[in-house]
């Protein structure tokens, strides 16, 4: 790694097995599971000025054709060597899955294809 945040980086190498083992140890720590579930949040500076964050993983949009009750969050992601990704984290019962949807051409089909291997795992 050589930054936190994901940007391109020609030093910079991961592969899904990586994202896999840090999307696991995220899920574990408890403040951070609760972030990646949040579907908005504001902050206010010292300036005084407020800026509010969304969430835009459609997994948990009420509104969108793909959202799943199940969806709890995780991390969608774009940088153009890399793709649209997503990792999502699914609730059912007692289990948790996460599912990794890395390099697809398109932003919307990663949900669809998320929400099919989900599925498939249930």
């Amino acid at each position: 790694f050589t930054n936190p945040d994901g940007y391109h980086d020609d030093d910079h190498y991961m592969c899904p097995a990586d994202v896999a083992k840090v999307a696991a140890l995220c899920w574990e720590n408890p403040v951070i599971a609760e972030y990646m579930a949040v579907q908005q949040d504001s902050v206010t500076f010292v300036s005084g000025q407020t800026i509010t964050w969304y969430n835009n993983n459609l997994l948990m949009d009420p509104t969108a054709s793909c959202y799943s009750v199940s969806a709890v969050g995780m991390k969608t992601g774009y940088t153009s060597q890399a793709g649209n990704c997503l990792l999502a984290a699914f609730q059912q019962g007692d289990r948790s899955i996460i599912v990794g949807i890395f390099g697809s051409g398109e932003k919307y089909p990663r949900y669809e294809s998320a929400l099919k291997l989900f599925k498939a795992c249930i």
